[in-house]
């Protein structure tokens, strides 16, 4: 939510639901492909992604497809910390974890410290934050970014 009287959600089918004047309504999709999380930035600028490695950016009031990345399967959750910075975790092609960085105007693959599926991740600021996981043999993670590591 932008606010209590502005806010968007995506799900299944590439579907993007934006929520003004007290109701919900369809808004077109440029990709047909599951959507898992949304981070808006402000009301005119945000970022969506999902399944496919998929990574929709809004501005200057539509949903646009960034040229795919080279990174994986899906991408499960986006933290933005400001319209220049931001975050994406999810599953990568061989099982391991996707940990993608939005800085300089291009998102960028970065290691891993595991290879467990990540599900989710918050930022606190541009120099901290959290990621959580889980793995089929290897039990779950909860990564802290600190530092730049």
């Amino acid at each position: 939510m932008i606010s209590a009287s502005e806010g968007w959600a995506v799900g299944w089918g590439g579907t993007i639901l934006h929520y003004a004047n007290g109701r919900w309504s369809t808004v077109n999709s440029p990709n047909g492909n599951h959507l898992y999380s949304i981070a808006m930035v402000s009301a005119s600028e945000g970022w969506a992604v999902g399944w496919g490695s998929t990574i929709l950016h809004y501005a200057n009031g539509r949903w646009s497809i960034v040229p795919r990345l080279p990174t994986g399967y899906y991408l499960y959750s986006i933290a933005m910390v400001s319209a220049s910075e931001g975050w994406a975790v999810g599953v990568g092609t061989a099982n391991g974890s996707n940990i993608l960085h939005y800085a300089n105007g291009r998102w960028s693959t970065v290691n891993s410290p595991t290879s467990n599926h990540l599900y989710s991740i918050a930022m606190v600021s541009a120099s901290e934050g959290w990621a959580v996981g889980v793995g089929t043999a290897n039990g779950s993670n909860i990564l802290h970014y600190a530092g730049g590591q």
